[in-house]
């Protein structure tokens, strides 16, 4: 069975060179018949692929320890949903993944685009050979050098329901970023099909955007209810990959609309936007897969790395290569009357997301490799801040500003600002009280406040591209209140020991007595089971359960995280034993966090909408 593994990947090589160079052919001769053929080849790729994700998925259920990817991440206790995740688990299983939904996309685009759309398809089938050599050099099929009973299974940490979707819903993301990109390549090489060939771009955007912050939002949830250091979000090199392409994403997004329906400028703005989408899921791809950058959540250092060197230096030719030709035959952005345009606000929420998003990548690369160690996450809070802020309000007065031509609503203009700026007491009342923290949740309800209005007018006129953008705009607004006052959480950290309680903010935590026992018959688990309350009334029990994985007893007892929900906010707590064997309880109260959770679906929904909406004919 390996050996048909093996054949099939070295197969699968080979016909994504060749369906590569063919479709590069007829691109560049205007050759149809091998055109036709290099499509034909693509298919018998995508159903390579198919069989061997197929085949490598099996050896995971089955728990066929003749293989050494299977030794690794699987274990005869791992249930079946874990023994699924365990196909991504690894770094060769993950980039399968990442060559099968990749695959997926490029047939879809075969099947519907022929002749007209070579040259996406071409670029979509040079990105999928290079996955696949990739794949040929990390081999998910390598032998067991020793057979075994039983494996390593899962790293406890990914043993929970948030990481058996967040890579996924990454890889769509990742991998569909090239699907844009090369439609847009081949929407300005034959003008012809330029609207065709936006429109798809739009739809693939939407989609692919939208399950790459799917992704990073089931991170963040995973990170909170999992590590337990009481946060979402640490600004680690693998986080930041994740969310650096989806700044240039959203520039994407409103790139194409613009472009498609007011201004031809904006199309310069969706070449560049569609390559940096893609290339910085790349680079993000690469982050996470090479180990140059150590992270948690990255592999060790693999010799990929010097793959995606070569390939990511070919990537930044070709895109030079197509600017020099196609650039001139863009039309460079149009000015427009007036600086209170709903274009002109676009266009600076634009570069506010480029800076957002160069800057980040700079912040995250340049210290590690120099220094060896990365910046401090209050260093990214700090620099992120203000454009951030500034971003959230450019979003809120697009909505509110008229396209040019147009005469403002000034009637919506006041009531925008006028309800952001009497909500301002509102927020101080429910406990954010910095005034940096208040500036910020101004701006999200400035931009919450605009994207209601526009909501309300959109559901009267049931438009359903135009309800799932301001449906989206709504979520990043409620999202972002949830961010800013989840940074006025109170912490107090103390050693467990008998009688120990702590209080914040007038709650008390009072741990009981803790027990020690063996679960399943093979893991350590200690257990403090503690009150909370206020004054009298108990309005919580926790039951905070660390355990010492047998298999994995180097790594010490996992943290034991619970949580208590409630309207305000959330009562946090974690159970974790500090290097000198001293155990330690993190308490912590974390307001409005419930916010960014829901913001976020929200978020999900306002784009999958439009991503599936047929515009209606004007």
């Amino acid at each position: 069975m390996t050996t048909i593994g093996n054949i099939l990947l070295w197969l699968g090589i080979g016909l994504a060179l060749v369906a590569t160079g063919l479709l590069f052919i007829s691109a560049i001769t205007k050759n149809g018949a091998s055109g036709g053929l290099g499509r034909f080849l693509y298919t018998l790729f995508f159903a390579d692929i198919a069989v061997l994700s197929g085949l490598l998925l099996y050896f995971v259920i089955s728990a066929d320890y003749s293989l050494l990817y299977v030794q690794r991440y699987v274990a005869n206790d791992l249930n079946l949903f874990y023994r699924i995740s365990a196909f991504w688990a690894g770094q060769s299983g993950s980039l399968i993944l990442w060559v099968l939904v990749l695959s997926l996309y490029g047939f879809i685009v075969c099947l519907t685009e022929k002749q007209d759309g070579v040259w996406a398809q071409a670029t979509i089938a040079l990105i999928s050979a290079f996955f696949i050599v990739l794949t040929v050099e990390s081999n998910p099929f390598r032998p067991a050098v020793a057979p075994a009973s039983d494996g390593a299974g899962l790293n406890p940490f990914l043993r929970n329901l948030w990481m058996i979707f967040h890579p996924p819903a990454i890889y769509l993301g990742y991998a569909g970023s090239a699907v844009p990109f090369a439609y847009i390549i081949a929407a300005y090489i034959n003008p012809a099909r330029m609207d065709d060939f936006i429109k798809r771009a739009r739809i693939w955007t939407l989609f692919t955007w939208a399950f790459l912050g799917l992704g990073i939002f089931l991170g963040g949830r995973w990170g909170y209810v999992v590590l337990g250091w009481g946060g979402y979000w640490g600004w680690d090199p693998v986080e930041n990959a994740s969310l650096i392409p989806w700044f240039f994403g959203t520039a994407l997004v409103h790139s194409m609309v613009v472009g498609m329906t007011r201004k031809e400028g904006f199309r310069r703005w969706a070449l560049l936007s569609s390559f940096l989408f893609f290339f910085m899921s790349l680079t993000g791809t690469f982050i996470t897969r090479s180990g140059v950058i150590q992270s948690v959540h990255a592999f060790a250092f693999s010799r990929i790395a010097y793959y995606f060197y070569v390939f990511m230096i070919l990537m930044l030719g070709y895109l030079i290569l197509l600017l020099a030709i196609l650039w001139r035959r863009i039309k460079s952005p149009e000015k427009t009357a007036g600086i209170f345009t709903r274009e002109n606000l676009l266009s600076l929420a634009n570069w506010v997301l480029f800076i957002l998003g160069f800057g980040i990548l700079a912040m995250t690369l340049i210290p590690p490799l120099i220094k060896k160690t990365g910046l401090l996450p209050a260093t990214f809070d700090a620099a992120a801040a203000p454009f951030l802020i500034l971003l959230l309000v450019l979003m809120a007065l697009a909505l509110i500003a008229p396209w040019a031509g147009v005469k403002p609503n000034l009637k919506k203009l006041l009531w925008v600002i006028g309800l952001s700026v009497a909500s301002i007491p509102l927020w101080y009342l429910i406990g954010i009280r910095h005034p940096y923290g208040l500036l910020g949740a101004w701006a999200a309800g400035l931009l919450g406040w605009a994207a209601a209005w526009e909501l309300v007018r959109s559901l009267r006129r049931a438009f359903l591209p135009t309800l799932g953008a301001h449906l989206s705009h709504l979520g990043i607004a409620v999202a972002a209140l949830g961010i800013v006052g989840s940074k006025g959480e109170i912490r107090n950290e103390f050693t467990y020991e008998p009688g120990a309680k702590a209080n914040i903010s007038g709650i008390n935590f009072e741990p009981g007595e803790a027990r020690e026992y063996t679960e399943a018959g093979k893991h350590i688990v200690f257990e403090v089971p503690m009150a909370v309350s206020t004054g009298e009334r108990i309005i919580g029990i926790m039951s905070l359960k660390s355990v010492l994985y047998t298999k994995w007893e180097r790594m010490g007892y996992f943290p034991g995280v619970d949580i208590v929900p409630k309207p305000w906010g959330d009562i946090y707590a974690a159970l974790y034993q500090d290097e000198n064997g001293n155990w330690k309880i993190l308490a912590a109260r974390v307001p409005l966090i419930q916010l960014l959770w829901i913001g976020c679906w929200i978020l999900f929904a306002g784009c999958i909408i439009p991503a599936f909406a047929r515009r209606r004919r004007t």
